[in-house]
């Protein structure tokens, strides 16, 4: 077949025609200006139209880059041939122009052309000068054939173990990936500033323990500021996977959102659009996580989405836009959409992404904070599927917990929820899981206990969700221990912190004193009267106090306490005679015949008698 291509096929057309079929048959995929440079034609965009018109084995299709061609495999083993019986040299000097057109473009290509050309030093230039940037695009299995299929001389180096590593990891080898790291650390020159730099970037993408995440952060920081940091593009991709990091080490969000939005920058300079969208949404999580949400939904409005979910740098960002987008929701109290955000996260999603694993949990935040008793099985069932320990610095176990805990309050089992909670009481670094689980013993009744949780976290007191939690939960410690003005205060400055941030979730939690705090700063007079009346118009109670008025609801929760009635309507600035009226108006509407009851049907509220509601039962009596 090769004599027939030789001499029935080629024979017939043009000797430069023919020439030029030989010489693009080294590239598995060309456009006119790659043939151009193989051929050295610059006629090579009319000879491929040529080609395409003579019926010869070519492809062509178009692309946002435009036309590009393909010769057919056989055709190309043939011709292929031809070329090797012209000689050795003739086919390396092919492949070195193709490398050295490929360089700035596409790496990667330049890589396997420089390898067929025999010039192994230069395949492992290009792969040292560009290997994060191919990571974080979708060339992670290609690097790590590469890597593996330089000679020995180059293989071993401890700059290319250290990429080896980490392609290993990326491709989920995270084993492989440690012990190549480990060799790369044994085989560097310690007094090599540049390898050191490589080094700690390596360390960042394979770092499976917290500490060491930490460690290696602080360590690419430090190398950025060099003269030994990657610059251009290559800078991007780092910076890219160091806003990741940072989001995982749980420290400072302010470095991580700096990080991706140097990520960002540097992307659209270099006009690599798809970096920038995928750095726009890990900036959106990590301003949603910081308690931003206003400003990570721009984010993603101006970002247009980011790039499809199977890719394998995933698992080592730590978001997706949708996860950002739910995130962000979630936090502006748009729970129907945070709810639908975080199931499109899921699809597709494997167990061990982080995107993935931190949807299943806020989903299941998402539909206990709704109410949605259809959607707690389902989001229950997700959790099964998540990491049950630590794994690259992110805290599975709690997460899970505190997706389990919330679940369960939804389901008016306080008792376990509050025994989940206990388990955190001493954590000082989980923000979002103390955040939520504070709020729970809050719910529990015993607020002093939860602002002690919450003052855990006075590191973190810059993410708005934590200040806002720790101030309104202040407020209603203050609130029942008759400090009015100091609560008004308190409460004053977390809504302040709300018309800044756009956070209401804090806000809007189903919970008598959060309503009756909100309702006193509404009487007393504040400046975000909207924020106010709209967070209590978001407040949809659930179960037996759904069928309350805001005043019962009011009075059912003082008759939880050990408050008499006289001390009761003290507190809430009414007559004895008024709370003894809305206490049967409660026996009645719950249809229950006692304080206890009552009491046991906040608990409880999935045990509310429907024979006995509205009317349908006795009473009640008016005993307290």
């Amino acid at each position: 077949m090769v004599h027939y291509v030789q001499d029935q096929l080629l024979c017939l057309l043009p000797s430069h025609l023919a020439r030029f079929v030989l010489d693009t048959s080294v590239c598995d995929e060309f456009g006119p200006a790659l043939a151009a440079a193989v051929s050295g034609r610059r006629d090579a965009a009319a000879l491929l139209d040529e080609c395409a018109h003579a019926g010869l084995f070519v492809d062509r299709y178009d692309t946002d880059q435009g036309s590009l061609y393909r010769w057919h495999p056989f055709f190309v083993r043939c011709a292929q041939r031809i070329l090797e019986l012209e000689g050795s040299d003739r086919v390396a000097d092919l492949h070195h122009r193709a490398a050295t057109h490929l360089e700035q473009t596409d790496p990667l290509s330049a890589v396997a052309h420089w390898r067929r050309a025999g010039a192994a030093d230069a395949a492992a230039r290009v792969i040292r000068s560009n290997w994060v940037s191919i990571l974080v695009g979708s060339g992670a299995a290609a690097l790590d054939a590469a890597c593996a299929a330089l000679p020995a001389a180059w293989s071993e180096t401890a700059e290319i173990l250290a990429i080896h590593a980490c392609a290993k990891n990326v491709i989920g080898h995270p084993d492989l990936a440690r012990s190549l790291l480990a060799q790369a650390a044994v085989a560097a020159d310690p007094a090599d500033p540049a390898l050191a730099v490589q080094l700690a970037i390596a360390g960042l993408i394979v770092a499976d323990d917290r500490d060491a995440v930490a460690v290696a952060c602080d360590e690419v920081w430090a190398g950025l500021g060099g003269p030994d940091a990657p610059t251009g593009h290559e800078r991007a991709a780092v910076l890219h996977f160091l806003g990741g990091a940072e989001l995982r080490r749980r420290h400072d969000p302010s470095r991580a959102i700096q990080a991706l939005e140097a990520a960002v920058r540097l992307a659209d300079v270099h006009g690599d659009a798809e970096l920038s969208r995928r750095s726009s949404a890990h900036l959106a999580f990590a301003l949603a996580w910081a308690g931003q949400p206003r400003t990570a939904r721009e984010i993603l409005r101006a970002a247009g989405g980011a790039a499809g979910q199977d890719s394998p740098w995933r698992p080592f960002v730590g978001s997706s836009a949708a996860a950002a987008a739910g995130y962000a929701a979630y936090w502006v109290n748009d729970l129907k959409t945070a709810q639908r955000e975080f199931a499109r996260a899921l699809e597709g999603g494997g167990a061990r992404v982080s995107a993935a694993g931190v949807a299943r949990m806020m989903l299941a935040l998402t539909v206990a904070a709704r109410g949605d008793r259809a959607g707690l099985r389902a989001a229950e069932l997700e959790l099964h599927a998540m990491p049950r320990s630590s794994a690259r610095g992110i805290a599975w176990s709690a997460f899970r917990d505190v997706a389990a805990a919330a679940v369960a309050e939804a389901r008016g089992e306080r008792a376990s929820a509050l025994a989940i909670a206990a388990r955190y009481e001493e954590a000082d670094d989980l923000p979002m899981v103390t955040v939520v689980l504070a709020g729970i013993v809050r719910r529990g009744g015993d607020p002093a206990r939860a602002l002690r949780m919450l003052r855990r976290l006075e590191r973190y007191g810059r993410i708005s969700y934590v200040g806002m939690s720790t101030l309104l939960t202040a407020a209603i410690v203050a609130d029942l221990a008759g400090r009015r003005g100091e609560a008004g205060d308190l409460c004053e400055r977390a809504l302040e912190i709300a018309d800044r941030t756009g956070v209401r979730r804090p806000l809007c939690e189903d919970e008598v004193p959060l309503r009756r705090l909100l309702t006193l700063q509404l009487a007393r007079g504040t400046a975000f009267e909207g924020i106010v009346t709209g967070a209590l118009a978001e407040q949809a109670p659930v179960g037996a106090e759904a069928l309350l008025s805001a005043r019962e609801r009011l009075v059912l929760e003082q008759l939880r306490t050990v408050s008499t009635v006289p001390e009761i309507a003290r507190g809430l600035g009414v007559s004895v005679n008024t709370v003894k009226t809305q206490q049967r108006s409660i026996y009645r509407k719950l249809g229950v015949r006692s304080r206890g009851e009552a009491v046991r049907m906040l608990i409880a509220p999935s045990a509310v008698h429907p024979e006995r509601v509205n009317g349908a039962g006795p009473a009640g009596s008016d005993q307290v």
